[in-house]
């Protein structure tokens, strides 16, 4: 069925990245997070304002806080949304609609869209620079991003331990909580990595030719 709009206030709907708890679908778009009902088909902004700026970031709860325009990938571990917001990840708690700021600065936060979490870290694939990255969500402001997979700007396929391990544009990732797979795009292959000691495999190589 047609999905119903649950909230005027929905100016557009061009989502970047999703992810769900179950019964909810959760996207960003531009500079607010949207929230899908599966059951009643009924979309809503969650959290965030239209109209954002770049450099804007500010908590609070549900629609009074706000995200930048450049707020781009989305997790859940069900209980929380993690959103990648230009060089910080900011904490929504579903039930309460709160947004904290948990990570900030340089090193704090992924680059990519691409991003998983098994809540107690955060995964990002770097498509634009070939490597997987980890922030321990537990640190807090002192959190850092660490590569865990893959080595910069070094795009080829080989399957190793950590970084030696090589990708072609990773991009879209998710997790078990013991392995993440990951889909090696540049490579037209599907990789996985173990979490307890970074062993990268390739499950599947498909053929770049049509």
């Amino acid at each position: 069925s047609v999905p119903k709009i649950g909230n005027a206030e929905i100016d557009y709907f061009h989502p970047d990245a999703i992810t769900n708890d179950g019964k909810n679908l959760y996207f960003t778009v531009d500079s607010e997070v949207h929230k899908f009902d599966i059951e009643n088909t009924v979309l809503s902004v969650f959290a965030g304002e239209s109209g954002g700026s770049t450099f804007r970031r500010e908590d609070g709860i549900g629609t009074d806080a706000s995200f930048s325009d450049e707020a781009k990938g989305i997790a859940t571990d069900g209980t929380n949304l993690y959103v990648n917001d230009l060089l910080s990840i900011r904490k929504l708690n579903i039930k309460t609609r709160i947004v904290s700021t948990l990570t900030e600065g340089v090193y704090a936060a992924p680059s990519s869209r691409y991003i998983t979490t098994d809540g107690k870290n955060l995964y990002a694939s770097e498509d634009e620079f070939d490597y997987i990255n980890k922030i321990d969500l537990k640190a807090g402001k002192k959190a850092k991003t660490t590569t865990i997979a893959g080595r910069e700007n070094f795009a080829k396929w080989v399957d190793g331990v950590g970084t030696k391990a090589r990708f072609n544009t990773p991009t879209s990732i998710a997790t078990d909580g013991k392995h993440l797979f990951i889909v090696d795009s540049g490579n037209c292959a599907l990789r996985t990595l173990n979490l307890s000691n970074y062993d990268v495999k390739t499950i599947y190589k498909g053929n770049s030719n049509p």
